[in-house]
Formats: structure tokens, sequence, C-alpha cells
């Protein structure tokens, strides 16, 4: 054992160090036997409902009260299976320097000070030391072997140890669950029993503080709640790097798993993933990669991606650079709102929205940085977040009779005054049932027919699916061209005002699933042909003319239609006075006086 005034003991997790010496003369306290027991309480959010063992390694054998504060001498434990594993597990932190000191006495006198600037990095020789020895076999089956085990405190319920006072290796009595972390082995200098804290050597604690980066559930989010099918859909993932600290940087396991529902489609050439943490980008292929699972054809969905981050953070761990622990790690990329979206969200056909299409995710972590062998990991719950497509209905029916008309031509420009496209859905028969947007490789598929206008069946509706919530203005292009009997008929009227802004709105709930959908005309047709009948469906009704008598009397379009047909009874008149006065039935008195 070797005797220096500058002997220092390990304090904590965080490789703060006891500034403790050792006894060079003086008085000298009882031996450790007959001191009282101490108490180290473990802390920290990550503590909680955990129980932890602890195994001694070493005896603070003598106390110097003639210094202030005390000083203390220090001695490895006298079991034998502790000496050699100490002494081993320090000579491999060493190498090539040799020493034939006490490995203990070594270790709190020679390591004290290799702490970190950041206290959430651990490194230095001393966290080598404590890492090496956590995984040593033989410290391994002292701790699952060994009886001095925590109790939850009475009054804060955290875990705490009683035990005779020294150097104590400290760690989780069982591996965490598979959504927790296990926490760091620490190595801790507890007080010195029966001393007043005024006397207390430096840093020697009651109290151990246990920080466990654990990721918990991702965040899930897109710029958006709702999309037109065909569209791309922005994903974004935020989640935190754990604790990485004391790790096999040969084994260690980073990825975050995420999961496109049916409904969503992966593809590598539009995904445009970017990934950073702690604000630095990493780049694909170097820093991360992505592997794909399809359990269908992986253009359909669902497919499973997999954000691998294990040989960055591997390198992490081999450089000692710990410091992106707790770290925001953001992705984002893009996927698919494809055709199948539109029966997950209307499911066998519904008028109303009952499912949704859905994106998860958790992230995969090495959680048991004892577990030298790499197999233990854990998963956090999943982030979700759901993504939305709507319908609407535009009918053509008969002014007078309310019955369906076919023929009628239509065209859907967004809010942004952006004609939309379309894909005509065909029942068996080969028949017309529905609209819906292109999906991206149908804009290029010279096999796939677009169409600019919606064109009314024999029962009048056109259903328009998968439009994301917004404005969109429906414009008649062309009148119906059968009557309602179904015989072709030219006698329906083309009116260049009949156009009419159809509104989308929804709300959503805390966990962004859909609470409302709503449906409302933003702005009336000029004539007032046009109306929104179902509120709830979201079915809009325009009604065709033979003849502009059968156009309503009322707002502007009736004011100009009463206004030009007395401008036509006017020149009728006009015409009738020119007539008889040629014939001398009428004087000039008896002219219209408009003329």
């Amino acid at each position: 054992m070797k005797n220096t005034r500058s002997m220092k003991l390990l304090a904590s997790l965080t490789t703060v160090v006891a500034g403790l010496a050792m006894a060079a003369g003086g008085a000298i306290t009882a031996s450790a036997a007959n001191r009282p027991a101490v108490s180290v309480a473990i802390t920290g959010d990550a503590a909680k409902g955990r129980t932890y063992k602890a195994v001694k390694l070493a005896d603070y054998t003598d106390v110097d009260e003639s210094s202030t504060p005390f000083a203390v001498s220090v001695a490895t434990v006298a079991d034998p299976t502790i000496q050699t594993a100490a002494k081993s597990t320090l000579d491999a932190v060493l190498a090539p320097t040799v020493t034939n000191d006490d490995p203990m006495a070594y270790v709190a006198e020679h390591m004290s000070g290799d702490t970190s600037k950041d206290p959430e990095a651990y490194a230095g020789q001393l966290r080598d030391f404590v890492t090496a020895l956590s995984k040593n076999a033989d410290i391994k089956t002292q701790v699952t072997n060994s009886t001095i085990s925590s109790v939850p405190d009475v009054n804060t319920q955290t875990p705490k140890f009683t035990f005779d006072d020294g150097i104590y290796l400290i760690e989780d009595a069982a591996p965490a669950a598979s959504d927790a972390q296990t926490t760091l082995p620490i190595l801790v200098s507890t007080k010195i029993g029966g001393v007043a804290d005024a006397n207390q050597p430096p840093f020697v604690t009651d109290e151990v503080k246990i920080k466990a980066n654990y990721p918990g559930k991702p965040e899930k989010t897109t710029s958006q709640p709702s999309y037109n099918v065909g569209d791309l859909v922005d994903f974004t993932i935020k989640s935190t790097v754990p604790t990485y600290t004391n790790y096999d940087p040969a084994t260690y396991v980073l990825h975050v798993n995420d999961k496109l529902s049916k409904g969503l489609s992966y593809s590598e050439s539009l995904m445009d993933p970017k990934v950073s943490i702690d604000g630095t980008d990493l780049v694909l292929g170097t820093d991360y990669t992505i592997a794909t699972t399809a359990t269908q054809d992986p253009t359909a969905g669902p497919v499973s991606m997999t954000f691998n981050f294990d040989n960055f953070m591997r390198g992490k761990i081999t450089s000692k650079d710990f410091s992106l622990a707790g770290k925001q790690i953001v992705i984002t990329y893009k996927a698919i709102l494809n055709d199948e979206a539109i029966s997950v969200i209307y499911p066998n056909g519904s008028t109303t929205p009952t499912g949704s299409v859905h994106n998860d995710a958790n992230v995969e972590f090495s959680n048991d940085p004892s577990d030298g062998n790499g197999g233990n990991t854990g998963k956090t719950p999943e982030g979700s977040t759901p993504v939305y497509t709507f319908k609407l209905q535009v009918n053509a029916v008969d002014k007078i009779t309310s019955r369906p008309l076919e023929g009628a031509k239509f065209t859907v420009k967004s809010l942004n005054g952006a004609q939309l496209s379309f894909v005509e859905i065909k029942d068996n028969s080969g028949a017309v049932i529905a609209y819906r947007t292109p999906l991206p490789a149908e804009l290029s598929d010279p096999s796939v027919t677009k169409v600019s206008e919606i064109v009314s069946p024999a029962n009048g509706e056109m259903h328009i699916d998968g439009l994301r919530e917004g404005t969109f203005t429906v414009k008649e292009t062309g009148a119906p061209t059968k009557d309602i009997d179904g015989n072709p008929t030219s006698k329906y009227k083309l009116l260049s005002t009949e156009d009419f802004d159809g509104k989308i709105a929804a709300t959503y709930k805390a966990d962004k699933t859909l609470d409302t959908l709503d449906y409302s005309m933003a702005r009336q047709d000029l004539p007032g042909l046009a109306t929104l009948i179902d509120a709830q469906n979201g079915i809009f009704q325009v009604a065709h003319v033979t003849s502009l008598a059968q156009l309503p009397l009322t707002g502007a379009y009736g004011v100009t239609f009463l206004v030009s047909l007395g401008a036509i009874l006017v020149l009728a008149g006009g015409s009738l006075y020119l007539v008889a006065r040629k014939k001398g039935q009428l004087s000039a008195a008896d002219a219209p006086a408009s003329l």
C-alpha cells in the first residue's frame, strides 16, 4: 500500500472523485469494522423503480484526524478474486505501464483527476477501468451473488444502500426491460463512518445521481395532416441518442425502425432522406445506411425501413467521444400516398372516414452496458402519426325535375389555381365510377390515361377520391349531352359563370387522429345553380337549365336576367310601334318613352 497525502477516491458515475489522502501519522480513528455504517442513495429518473447491487472493492483502513479535512488509507479488500480482477483490469488499462501498487490504492491516487470537461461523457482512464472491471467474468459473478442490495428509501422511495464505508462498485441488479435502459456501473467513495460532514474529505458522497439517456417514444410529424393521392408525404422523426458510455464498440447497436402502413409507398428515388444528430448532417452510406423490408410489393406497402447508425456510434465509442448522449436525432424523408389509402380511410366504400394511413417508428439500442456480447437491446414504444385523404361528390341534375343528367363536364382546380388531372376508376364492366389524382409513376406512364375533366355518368354522380383538405374550384366546361330519359340532346345551356368553390375542412384530436370533417360552399356560382346538399358527406349538386327562364330570379344573376328581359321587351315594344305607325295606327304621342 502506497502512502501519500494526495490520495483521492472515486465519487460517482460522472467520474468525479474523492480527494482523500493516505494516512501518514497522527490520531487514528477506529478501524472500519468499528466505524458506524454509512448510506448511499441512488437518485435520478433512471434509477426509479430499480434495484441495485454493490460489491465492495476497497476498505478505508485508517483515518487520520490530524489533517483537515481528515485523511484516509485505502486498500483493496482481502477477497482474492476481487484482488485478482482489480489487478488484471488495472494492468490492461495501464498497458504498457506496469505497477506493483495495491490496485485500488493506485486507482484512487492516479486516476482521480482523469475527468471529462463534459460530465456526461464519463471519459478517461477511470471510466475505462470501471467499464473493463464491470465486464470481468469474476466481478460479474460477484455482483450476481452479492447480498448487498439497495432498498427503497422510506420517504423518497429511491434505491438506498446502508453498508460499511469504503469504495464500491454498484450495478443494476438485473437488465432493464425492453423498453428501458440499464444504467452505467458506478464506482463510489462513501463518506467516512462516524465523521462529521465538516471533517469529511472532499468529494466523498452519500448520494449518487444516476443519469441514463433513454430515447423514449419517437416524435412523428408531417407538415400537413392530409394529402392528395399521389402526393409525397414528408415525414419527420425526432428522438435522442441514448447513453452509450461503457458499451463495447464492436457490438453497439443504434437503429431507428420505421414502418409505412398500407396506403403509403416507399420509393428510393423520391425518398430524399436527411438525417442529423445535434444539428450536424450525417452522410448516407458513410454515417448511416437504410435497409428496407417489404411484406408486399414495395410500391404498395407496408414497408419497414431501418436507419442504421451502428458504425457511426461505434466510431464515437472507439474515439471516446461521448458528447452526443442525449442529443437530438432528426430524420426526414418522403413517402407516396398511394391509391390504397382511399380504401384504408374509407373502408368498405363507406361515405365517412373511419380509418387512417399511418407511419410508426421506434428506436432499437444497446441497453445493457455490462453486456459484453452486445446481445441485449431494447426498443422504445412506437411513435405514430396518421395521414388522411378525403372525398367529395358532384351531382349533375335537371333543374326542373332534379333527375340525373349524363355527359356534363367539369374541371377541378386547387386553391392555388392549378388544374388537377385524374385517373378514372372503373368497375368490372369498364364503367367509370370515380376519379382520383394520379400517382407519380402514372404521371409519366403513357399507358395510363389521365383526364383533365370529370364527366357525369348516367346516375349523374361524379365521385372524386383522394383529395387533401382545402378549397377546390369546380367549373362546368360542357353541358349534359343526354336528357333525363337518357336520350341525346343539345338543349342544356352552358353558362360561363357556372362554377363554385367547395371546401373540405377537418379538425384533429390531440393524438392527430381525425375529429371532425365538414364541407361547405366557399363561393357559390353566379346563377345559383350549384348547392351543397350534404355537408357531412361532401355532396354538391349542379342543376342544369334548358332556357334562361329557368334561372333563379334571385341575386345578381337574377337582376341581370330581369334587366336583360326588360331590354328585350322594350326593343320589342319599339318594333311594334314602328310597324303600327307605318300603318297609321298611332300618333307620335303614343311612342314609348325610351324611343
